[in-house]
C-alpha cells in the first residue's frame, strides 16, 4: 500500500500540472492586444461617424482632417451614444430579448450536455466500414474538404461582422446626429439648443447659422437664409455668437 501512494501523489502531480496556469504576462499580453484592438476599432467608428455626419449635409469631410486623439474620442461618444439606442431597442423589444436568451441558453446546454453527435454518427453510420477501402478514402477526403470549406467561411463571416459593424455603427451614428442637429437647427437661433453664429468678414455680415465643422483652412457651416450647408474659406472671417450665454437663475455666490 505505501509503495502505491508515490504512484498515486505522481498522477495527481500530472494532473494538477496539466491545468493551464494564468500569469501576469498573459494578462498583461492580453490586455495590451485588446487595449489595440480597441483603439482601433474606436479609430475607424470616429472616421467612419465623421465621414457621414458630413456627407449627411453635402460637405466634402477631406477639407477637415482630424487628429486621432480627436478621432478616438469622437468615436468613444459613438459607442456610448449606440448603447443607448441598443438599450432602447431591446426594451422596445423585451418579448424578442427573453426569446432569444431561451434560445441561447438551451444552445448552450446542448454543447455542454453528454449527447456526442459524433459517437451517434459512428453508430449509425456503420455501413461505412462496410465501403471498400477506395470509396472511404474519397468520402473522408470529400468530408475533410466540407468540414474546411465550412469553417473558412465562418471565419470570413465574422472576420467581416468584426470589421464591418463598427464601421455600420458609425455610420448610423453619424446619420443619427445629423439628423438631430436638422431638427434643432429648424427651431431658430432664439430657440435651439445649438449656438447660432454670425459670420463677418472685415465687419460685412456674410451669413447666419451653425457650425458644422472647421479646420485650419475651412469652415462649414449652416446657412440658416439658404437652408443648405456652406464651406468658406477662414481668412479673415470673424465669428459672433448670436444668442447671449445663459445666465444662473440664482444669485452668485
Amino acid at each position: 500500500m505505501n509503495e502505491s501512494n508515490p504512484i498515486i501523489l505522481d498522477k495527481g502531480l500530472v494532473r494538477m500540472s496539466s491545468r493551464p496556469s494564468v500569469t501576469w504576462t498573459s494578462v498583461i499580453a492580453t490586455a495590451t492586444a485588446l487595449i489595440g484592438v480597441a483603439t482601433v476599432l474606436l479609430h475607424l467608428m470616429g472616421v467612419v461617424i465623421h465621414q457621414t455626419y458630413l456627407y449627411a449635409w453635402g460637405v466634402n469631410s477631406d477639407q477637415f482632417p482630424k487628429s486621432v486623439d480627436w478621432l478616438l474620442i469622437r468615436g468613444y461618444y459613438g459607442v456610448w451614444n449606440g448603447a443607448g439606442m441598443l438599450l432602447l431597442t431591446f426594451l422596445k423589444n423585451f418579448h424578442w430579448v427573453v426569446l432569444a436568451s431561451a434560445i441561447l441558453v438551451l444552445y448552450a446546454r446542448l454543447l455542454t450536455g453528454s449527447w456526442n453527435p459524433f459517437l451517434v454518427a459512428e453508430k449509425k453510420l456503420g455501413w461505412f466500414k462496410r465501403l471498400p477501402v477506395w470509396v472511404q478514402k474519397i468520402l473522408t477526403l470529400a468530408a475533410i474538404g466540407t468540414w474546411l470549406a465550412i469553417l473558412l467561411v465562418s471565419v470570413t463571416v465574422v472576420m467581416f461582422f468584426l470589421v464591418g459593424i463598427p464601421a455600420t455603427v458609425g455610420g448610423i451614428i453619424g446619420k443619427e446626429f445629423a439628423a438631430t442637429n436638422v431638427k434643432d437647427f429648424s427651431k431658430g437661433c432664439q430657440e435651439s439648443r445649438s449656438n447660432c453664429i454670425q459670420l463677418l468678414r472685415r465687419g460685412e455680415p456674410m451669413g447666419t447659422g451653425y457650425v458644422l465643422d472647421s479646420s485650419s483652412t475651412h469652415l462649414a457651416y449652416f446657412d440658416i437664409g439658404l437652408k443648405r450647408a456652406r464651406v468658406i474659406p477662414r481668412h479673415e472671417i470673424e465669428t459672433l455668437t448670436v444668442r447671449a450665454p445663459a445666465q444662473p437663475s440664482g444669485p452668485v455666490q
